[in-house]
């Protein structure tokens, strides 16, 4: 069919239709109009608008709305807005597609006024306003809607359920899922993918294996989820049943055995593989670059037949974590362009080698400077002792969110500079748990532990790390009742210990004298706490028996314990009864204190 011309008004149009225009019939109308919003083509849009007023469809509803649809898909709510006031009787879907305007520009107010205005509502206009809040994550005022809904479909459920899950309302999701009337592939295929990036492989497998036709996509989807999750083998055996497989399947297997370090795995699969994509090659080269073999990983990278910059980023950050500045380099100065991740990488290695002009001038040479980007640099100055050029960076930072000033507090307070650390954080606009704890860990670490409680009492959100600080601060000082005490009330409050929670508490037994509190910490710490117990709490029970003079206990703890004796161990006993060494310890034991090399040589006790 031959295309119709569209022709643009001449500079003194006249009321009078040409005969050019009157050709267009409104389905020719309709599809230029579609055209235009396809293309978000304004100008071309106006232009249409222009013949159509000079035509016989002046008062069409029909292309009235499409043109209330254009408006909106080009971002003129405006013109939009004075279309559909035109109107002579607006229909439901004039209101849709005044909603979908308004919504898809950000004007969600605008666009549930409009919402309101209507009478009777179809399931097509609330499906519109949930649509719209969801656009703009408005996940709650969706929910509203959605329970508000007289009458609900298909495409109503599904579109809530694809909220849920795209936004991380995980539970949500679940109950809404089991509610739903029927379900369609689209559904299936939101809450496989769901459970599956949140690691609940059980519940995604259930939902694979009761769907009725199995695609490429869900296929996929289930390969990724046990590859992340270490479960190679499931996995493969799901990989070796596909009836058909792409580049991304391939990937997912791929990536699972790189980061299992299934290296020689990894390299069969990616030789199997009918083809090849930059993701594909960066994944090996990834694999091999963090588990240590940088020759390998940079001969995938100068075999790659393609150029992109994301196998230079990966080559670059490898050579700068192992502090290979100059292979980094070269790299770095032959890249097709430059972006903030490898910038940003460059300028991190140039200040931990304490070239800090060089970092400052690769900063500078960035395009664009994000929170990303001056986040980076300057947290790479604090971890390295450089305080006044991340203080400096600090104060330049045009924005500032609770990341960038807890690292600066953190900074300050493992570098002993407890005054500044305390100014900053006193004066932080939002302070998160991080900031609370490090604050009350460096306190009780100087031992000014009135000071670490009394920040500690006044944080506002209950967490295991600052408990462990200030219990940890009170055991060091000396007062290891109130230690012990203050592990009790956290428990009370709820909340789980940990392996640093035991090692405080038992080193707070240490210096009461608390033998049989301390044992029963230790003893009850995998069934009631689900602790691994390592070789530092068995260390400080050492210490409890040694400091309460239960000499023979405490040297068979150490040859009883599951692991191997070590030059720990055994100066943790001499250190306790020190003044009855001659006596009492063998003489084993003195020659790891006066020759601790000796255990090195491997003439440790065993058990």
């Amino acid at each position: 069919m031959a295309q119709s011309r569209v022709v643009l008004p001449s500079r003194t149009p006249s009321r009078t239709p040409s005969r050019a225009v009157e050709e267009l019939d409104d389905s020719q109308f309709a599809r230029l109009l579609k055209v235009c919003s396809d293309s978000k083509d304004l100008v071309k849009g106006r232009l249409i608008h222009d013949q159509i007023r000079h035509s016989r469809y002046r008062d069409n509803t029909f292309l009235a709305n499409l043109l209330v649809q254009m408006y909106g898909k080009c971002g003129s709510t405006t013109e939009a807005r004075r279309t559909f006031d035109s109107i002579a009787r607006p229909n439901e879907f004039s209101c849709n597609m005044l909603i979908a305007a308004y919504a898809s520009n950000g004007q969600i107010d605008q666009a549930e006024a409009v919402f309101d205005s209507m009478g009777d509502k179809s399931v097509v206009s609330w499906t519109s306003m949930l649509s719209g809040y969801i656009r703009h994550r408005r996940i709650r005022d969706a929910e509203r809607i959605f329970h508000r809904m007289p009458d609900r479909n298909l495409v109503t459920w599904t579109t809530m359920l694809s909220a849920y899950t795209q936004n991380g309302y995980l539970d949500e999701a679940r109950c809404l899922f089991e509610r739903m009337p029927s379900c369609d592939m689209v559904a299936l295929t939101a809450m496989l993918r769901t459970y599956a990036e949140n690691g609940y492989l059980e519940e995604a497998r259930s939902i694979f294996d009761g769907m009725p036709v199995q695609d490429i996509v869900s296929w996929t989807t289930m390969v990724q989820a046990y590859a992340q999750a270490g479960e190679i083998s499931q996995a493969q055996h799901l990989f070796d049943g596909m009836p058909e497989r792409n580049v991304v399947c391939w990937t997912a297997l791929l990536q699972g055995y790189a980061e299992t370090q299934q290296l020689n795995s990894a390299q069969k699969i990616f030789d199997g593989m009918p083809q090849y994509d930059v993701l594909s090659w960066a994944t090996l080269m990834t694999g091999y670059a963090q588990n240590g073999h940088l020759e390998r990983a940079k001969e995938i990278f100068d075999a790659m037949p393609v150029t992109s910059i994301v196998p230079f980023t990966i080559m670059v950050s490898a050579y700068n974590e192992r502090g290979l500045l100059e292979d980094s380099k070269s790299v770095f100065d032959v890249m097709p362009c430059w972006d903030m991740v490898s910038c940003c990488s460059m300028a991190v290695a140039y200040i931990r080698k304490g070239h800090l002009r060089e970092a400052q001038d690769m900063f500078g040479n960035l395009q664009e400077h994000t929170v990303e980007s001056w986040t980076a640099i300057f947290q790479a100055y604090a971890r390295d002792g450089y305080l006044e050029q991340a203080k400096f960076m600090h104060d330049r930072m045009p924005f500032h969110d609770s990341v960038s000033s807890t690292s600066l507090v953190i900074a300050y307070a493992q570098h002993g500079y407890l005054d500044e650390a305390r100014s900053l954080f006193d004066v932080m606009p939002e302070k998160n748990i991080v900031s609370w704890t490090a604050m009350v860990g460096a306190y009780a670490q100087t031992g000014r532990i009135s000071e670490a409680r009394a920040l500690f009492d006044g944080i506002p959100e209950q967490d295991t790390v600052p408990w462990n600080a200030v219990i940890s601060g009170y055991s060091r000082t000396g007062r290891g009742r109130i230690a012990i005490q203050l592990f009790h009330e956290m428990l009370l409050e709820g909340l789980k210990p940990n392996e640093i929670s035991l090692q405080s508490v038992m080193a707070a037994c240490s210096h009461v004298g608390l033998v049989k509190r301390g044992l029963q910490y230790l003893c009850s710490a995998t069934h009631d706490f689900g602790i691994v117990c390592a070789r530092e709490h068995f260390a400080c029970l050492v210490d409890v028996l040694g400091r309460a003079g239960q000499f023979r206990d405490a040297r068979e703890l150490i040859f009883r314990m599951p692991f191997k004796s070590d030059f720990v161990s055994w100066t943790t006993l001499v250190g306790s009864f020190q003044s009855n060494a001659a006596q009492f310890f063998p003489a084993k034991a003195r020659s790891y204190t006066e020759d601790p090399e000796e255990l090195k040589l491997g003439n440790s006790v065993r058990r």
